[in-house]
C-alpha cells in the first residue's frame, strides 16, 4: 500500500482495511539513512548514544521523523531516509 511520508510516496504493509486516509507507523530503528532513499529531511536534534545517533528530523510536508544512524549526523543536515516497506506500518485513520 502506498502512503506519503515526509512528503515522499513510499510503500507500507496494511492493518487492517485502510481507506483513503491512513497513519504510518516506522520504528527508529528500521528508518535509516540511505543515500537513495525516498524520504528527505532536515535534521533538528542528533545525539551520540555509545555506537549510534540517535536523531530527530522534520521532512518537507513538515513530518516529524524519528531514526537511527550508525554513521555520523548533524543538525541541521539534510539526510535521505528509508526503511523496509514490512516494517512501514499502515493503519486506518
Amino acid at each position: 500500500m502506498a502512503v506519503v511520508i515526509g512528503g515522499a510516496r513510499v510503500i507500507g504493509s496494511p492493518m487492517g482495511v485502510v481507506g483513503t486516509r491512513a497513519v504510518a507507523a516506522i520504528r527508529p530503528d528500521d528508518l535509516q539513512p540511505s543515500g537513495d532513499g525516498p524520504i528527505a529531511a532536515t535534521v533538528e536534534i542528533a545525539e551520540y548514544h555509545g555506537r549510534d545517533f540517535y536523531a530527530v528530523a522534520r521532512g518537507d510536508d513538515g513530518a516529524e521523523l524519528f531514526f537511527r544512524s550508525d554513521q555520523r549526523i548533524a543538525v541541521g543536515e539534510v539526510v535521505r531516509l528509508t526503511a523496509p516497506a514490512a516494517r512501514i506500518l499502515v493503519y486506518p485513520a
